[in-house]
């Protein structure tokens, strides 16, 4: 095999690249990395994957209801969440200073970890001093 730098031109391949590039890598004003195109059937293999829509669905429901596997039932409802309602956006809010994301999510993990704290200082308690 060859380098990027390094040709071998009788390879046809090494000749080929070498006459279709630049010094850079990049194609010479002509030529092209996909001459043929987009293939011509690219449109039929869509086509042929929405023929099973109806299936996929009914797949994906019975995932759903039936997996074994609580990761496989909550990735399936979620497929089908997104392909329903569409991916939920994320938005991020700020009040326009550059960290103020970074303090909001660190005000954030402060308090889980509180929460955290109280409710294992709540559940472990010293035993009743015996008298």
């Amino acid at each position: 095999m060859h380098t990027r730098k390094s040709f071998d031109l009788s390879c046809i391949k090494c000749y080929h690249k070498y006459i279709m590039r630049n010094e850079l890598g990049r194609f010479k004003p002509g030529y092209s990395g996909n001459a043929g195109g987009r293939p011509k059937d690219e449109h039929k293999v869509a086509q042929l994957a929405r023929s099973f829509t109806l299936e996929a669905i009914d797949t994906l429901v019975g995932l759903m209801r039936n997996g074994k596997d609580e990761r496989v039932k909550g990735t399936a409802a979620q497929a089908l969440l997104d392909r329903g309602w569409g991916k939920p956006r994320v938005e991020v809010v700020t009040n326009e200073q550059p960290d103020s994301y970074i303090t909001a999510l660190r005000a954030v993990s402060a308090r889980l970890d509180a929460s955290e704290q109280s409710q294992i200082t709540s559940t472990v308690q010293a035993p009743a001093p015996r008298n």
